[in-house]
């Protein structure tokens, strides 16, 4: 029976939980309207409120308008409220260069995520769509035919996040027969669209030519083994995830999570099967912000590169992406990373010596301390024009700035002068990150290399007994 597969899917998948608000696409066609009754009838059981939506796309003149009035008919006849849109898609499609399908597919979602967002959080609100087991077989036969990959073969997903919220599958495991035969017992009489008798998209080719030759001619039980695909290619995909995750969190070497450059083990990333390699890769790039358009060809000429085991190279991905191994390590990043790093602040304060200990003081086991670096003025200033002591500090103040490398820059440290690309050399710092380092500088002169491996300090300039003023540089 069509409501206890749809009551087992949800239970298996964890689609719904008690007392949530479901957002369900209603066009009023045979799946969607399946879909809308089976979730009345679980109403009461798990507490759902049902919040229909309807987009009436313009492509069927007459057709579309029959369809909105049935909608609108049948949520009337129920006692539930729908939300109708009404969307210009063949003008879309032309403003936005798409084609009327996918100009229709945005309106519905775009419907649907408004909706969402009126009425509640992503915790409390769920967005059902009504894809059944036929449409699942034909996605995954569209994909094969176009190239896909293994992950691409688990075909659509039970459930997905996208803009914030989960888009629910219910339906998935129920079939077309299954879903003709529910509205027919029921007297639902959904409207039924002719565009989807016609041969004139490619998905409407798979459905009606390809499958039906197949099975004809080949296997007449092609969609069940297609879902069955989908089925093994999704828990193998799972696994696969999993151990990736494994491999590059313990691998990981640099990156907080936020788009910033992500920096991998090289070796250990050589040592991973390719199949678990390309995953660690992805996750990189995804980390860094790229989540999207990353082909195979690409992937492939990174694999390259990493198992070549010396020299700098570099692989372009899309979106101004980039993949750089050099020794030890691999770096993905783009070119917006630079523009971050020089968009960080400073903040600097003069003190005196007794009050920037009470305050060090003060500070001491309390978490984690500020990214500051602190220099003993008057030898500082003395060092800048021979200076004295009473000479007003603004305009050295007003020299510090943050920025990165420049030719000619140095650092004085309790060694004596050191040419920055030099001291860079020989911390083994990768060539890829050194323009990237953020450096305190008073014009050629470093003050401070915040290098997160390893930081570095001006320390002629460290604070002793004899300190009298204090300057602190914190980087916000």
């Amino acid at each position: 029976m069509v409501i206890e597969k749809v009551r087992e899917t949800i239970k298996k998948h964890n689609l719904i939980e008690k007392n949530q608000h479901i957002v369900i696409g209603l066009s009023g066609g045979p799946d969607s309207v399946c879909l809308f009754h089976v979730l009345l009838s679980l109403r009461q059981e798990l507490g759902l409120t049902l919040h229909p939506v309807h987009v009436n796309h313009k492509l069927r003149p007459g057709e579309a308008e029959r369809d909105q009035a049935y909608v609108e008919r049948l949520c009337r006849e129920r006692g539930v409220e729908c939300a109708v849109y009404t969307a210009d898609c063949l003008k879309m499609a032309e403003e936005l260069s798409m084609t009327s399908e996918e100009a229709g597919r945005k309106a519905r979602y775009d419907a649907f995520f408004e909706t969402a967002v009126k009425t509640g959080d992503s915790e409390s609100v769920k967005i059902a769509v009504a894809h059944n087991a036929d449409d699942q077989a034909e996605t995954i036969l569209f994909r094969l035919i176009r190239g896909t990959g293994t992950d691409g073969l688990r075909g659509m997903d039970y459930r997905r996040k996208e803009r914030g919220f989960d888009v629910i599958r219910p339906l998935l495991d129920v079939g077309r027969e299954e879903i003709e035969g529910y509205c027919r017992y029921y007297r639902l009489d959904p409207v039924m669209d002719h565009t989807n008798s016609e041969a004139i998209y490619a998905r409407n080719k798979i459905r009606l030519e390809l499958i039906p030759l197949l099975q004809r001619e080949y296997n007449a039980n092609i969609k069940e083994g297609l879902i069955r695909l989908g089925k093994i290619a999704a828990a193998d995909r799972e696994y696969m995830w999993e151990e990736a995750e494994k491999a590059y969190m313990s691998l990981k070497r640099g990156g907080d999570g936020k788009g910033s450059p992500v920096i991998l083990d090289r070796e250990g990333l050589g040592e991973l099967p390719e199949a678990l390699r390309r995953r660690v890769m992805i996750k990189a790039l995804e980390e860094a912000g790229l989540a999207e358009d990353i082909t195979w060809e690409r992937l492939t000429a990174a694999d390259k590169v990493i198992e070549k085991s010396r020299g700098t190279r570099t692989v372009e991905f899309p979106h101004g992406y980039r993949m750089t191994a050099a020794s030890g390590q691999v770096r993905f990043s783009s070119d917006r990373d630079k523009n971050e790093k020089e968009r960080t602040g400073l903040t600097i304060e003069v003190t005196a010596a007794a009050e920037y200990r009470r305050k060090k003081e003060e500070k001491a086991g309390g978490g984690k301390p500020a990214r500051e670096v602190a220099f003993d003025l008057d030898k500082l200033m003395r060092s800048r024009d021979s200076r004295g002591p009473g000479e007003k500090p603004q305009k050295l103040i007003e020299a510090i700035a943050l920025r990165h490398r420049e030719e000619g820059d140095y650092i004085i440290l309790s060694s004596g002068r050191r040419k920055i690309k030099k001291l860079m050399i020989d911390m083994k710092i990768p060539s890829f990150e050194r323009n990237a380092i953020p450096l305190v500088a008073l014009g050629s002169e470093i003050l401070w290399m915040l290098w997160e491996e390893k930081e570095r300090f001006a320390e002629v300039y460290g604070i002793d007994g004899n300190t009298e003023r204090v300057i602190t540089v914190k980087v916000m």
